[in-house]
């Protein structure tokens, strides 16, 4: 019978160690099954934060592609500015080139109309000079004629009054006036004596 109190204990000390051990068991896996799931959200939480900054790398790429969009779009922008500028005083340039041009041309216009206006003048300036020419090409000849037949009446009188022709003209004159003083007298003279 102690046999059987003793079988009887160490079934129930069995027992109550298998109970036990299941217990442990029982909860080991259930902290098992709570340490996977506590690995699994981790894994989960991991993967969300690595799509986290997944997106994070590629907005940080975005943000700075777009930050260098935008740098050289301003330069770009700059550049242009600075064309347009240098445009402007161009065109400004030319406006008043343009203006300046428009004066020259009016006075260009005027001074046309001023040379034709001196053009005609000229010609006739011209043409009253070839007639002064040829009327001093007549008038050189008349007095060249005159000059000779007072060449030849100067020769005859100084024949006729008896000097030479190289004489001075006063001797001719003095012996001239003298001659028909006398000639005066002697047709007073030839009168008288006709009466």
């Amino acid at each position: 019978e102690s046999m059987l109190l003793r079988a009887e204990q160490l079934s129930r000390l069995e027992s109550d160690k298998i109970a036990d051990k299941s217990a442990v068991v029982y909860q080991l896996q259930r902290r098992v099954r709570n340490l996977r799931d506590q690995l699994q959200r981790r894994d989960l939480h991991l993967d969300l934060l690595r799509r986290k900054l997944t997106l994070q790398e590629d907005s940080q790429r975005t943000k700075c592609f777009l930050q260098a969009e935008r740098d050289e779009a301003n330069l770009r922008m700059k550049k242009l500015n600075k064309q347009v500028d240098r445009l402007q005083a161009q065109l400004n340039e030319a406006r008043s080139l343009s203006t300046d041009l428009k004066v020259q041309l009016a006075e260009c216009g005027d001074y046309k109309m001023t040379a034709i206006e001196r053009g005609r003048k000229i010609d006739e300036l011209q043409k009253r000079l070839a007639e002064s020419e040829m009327l001093r090409n007549r008038c050189s000849r008349k007095v060249n004629l005159l000059k000779d037949q007072l060449g030849s009446l100067r020769g005859t009188i100084c024949n006729i009054v008896g000097l030479p022709s190289a004489c001075a003209d006063y001797e001719i004159i003095s012996r001239v006036t003298k001659m028909a003083n006398a000639h005066r007298e002697f047709t007073k003279v030839s009168r008288r004596y006709d009466e």
